[in-house]
């Protein structure tokens, strides 16, 4: 494992830690962890329905580690997991947005916790995706609920990320990258105008995946009218926005930003179809 990943992994376990005590001893209290939520994960664990099946080990590990009551060294990932687990069955009262960016996280961390030796691509994906998520929720969650030593921590990783994806000669951006043609911008426009959507998405998408923005725009009015669905343009564009500011640069960061866009539009779209 090396420095960057140590990094990563301490950024993400002071996360859970901080967001998790907050929950739990702030949001619920301990009282509402000790009497209701300890008691539902036992009840569920020992019915080993074939529903709760391929979560039961992490259910068991949740267990194992709370040992029945709950302690700050429990404030981690595991009990993350398990807010996630039963979030369909017990409101624990979060935004959809949050839930879906403490899953991203989740599986930053057990990436991580399974595979020692990623390569460079990965790495760089899996750091990407921890900066933005972990910023995504400091913002929605509240910046006043995490300490100094977590903004720091996160400057620490972003600044050690960026440099590397920008020094390392493997994430040089492509020159087709630089430069696109306008010619097939208009020609994907030219579909628009014959209503053939269909070619026209595929045409922008290609565009898109090269970072031209007024095409990731259109993408985004294509799900909204193209499509016929009802979807938040502003949405999609807005996640665009929080990923440019957050990772500028090289041909790395630019494919993370593809990622969290269409992130972005997936969620509009799953929230507004």
């Amino acid at each position: 494992m090396n420095s960057t990943q140590e990094k990563v992994i301490s950024l993400l376990n002071t996360f859970f830690q901080e967001y998790m005590n907050y929950l739990f001893t702030k949001k619920h209290g301990k009282d509402w962890f000790d009497q209701e939520l300890l008691p539902y994960i036992k009840k569920v664990t020992e019915e080993n329905s074939p529903e709760n099946e391929r979560n039961i080990d992490k259910y068991k590990a949740f267990l194992k580690k709370t040992s029945g009551s709950l302690r700050k060294e429990d404030m981690d990932v595991t009990l993350c997991c398990a807010v996630l687990l039963f979030e369909e069955r017990y409101d624990f009262g979060l935004d959809s947005e949050i839930i879906d960016s403490l899953h991203e996280l989740r599986i930053v961390r057990n990436e991580y916790d399974h595979s020692t030796n990623p390569d460079e691509f990965t790495q760089m994906h899996l750091n990407s995706k921890a900066i933005v998520h972990i910023q995504r929720l400091t913002s929605m969650i509240g910046e006043d609920v995490f300490s100094v030593t977590l903004f720091s921590q996160l400057e620490e990783v972003k600044g050690t990320v960026l440099n590397e994806n920008t020094s390392n000669p493997a994430n040089a951006i492509p020159e087709k990258h630089k430069t696109v043609d306008q010619q097939a911008f208009d020609d994907a426009e030219s579909y628009c105008m014959k209503e053939d959507y269909k070619t026209a998405f595929s045409l922008h998408l290609e565009l898109a995946e090269l970072m031209f923005v007024p095409s990731m725009i259109r993408l985004g009015e294509f799900y909204q009218f193209g499509f016929g669905r009802e979807v938040h343009l502003e949405k999609a564009i807005e996640w665009y926005e929080t990923a440019e500011k957050i990772l500028p640069g090289s041909a790395g960061d630019r494919i993370e930003k593809i990622h969290v866009f269409q992130q972005g539009l997936s969620q509009a779209q799953k929230g507004h179809a």
